[in-house]
């Protein structure tokens, strides 16, 4: 047997079942720019101790010079 559903019932489902859908989305959007700025804050810090090791290791290599 079908229960007859009243289309604003059906309406508010979707829309409500839409809203959650739309904030799951932008949750894991967050996430993933959250995710993305660290990982760049990361390479940045290895860009910069990298400069420095060359620094160093060409200091050591004129010293041995």
């Amino acid at each position: 047997m079908m229960i007859p559903v009243h289309a604003g019932t059906l309406e508010r489902r979707h829309s409500a079942a839409m809203e959650r859908l739309y904030d799951q989305l932008i949750t894991e959007l967050m996430q993933t720019f959250e995710e993305k700025l660290s990982a760049a804050a990361e390479a940045d810090g290895n860009a910069k101790q990298n400069v420095r090791l060359r620094r160093e290791l060409a200091a050591m290599n004129r010293r041995v010079a």
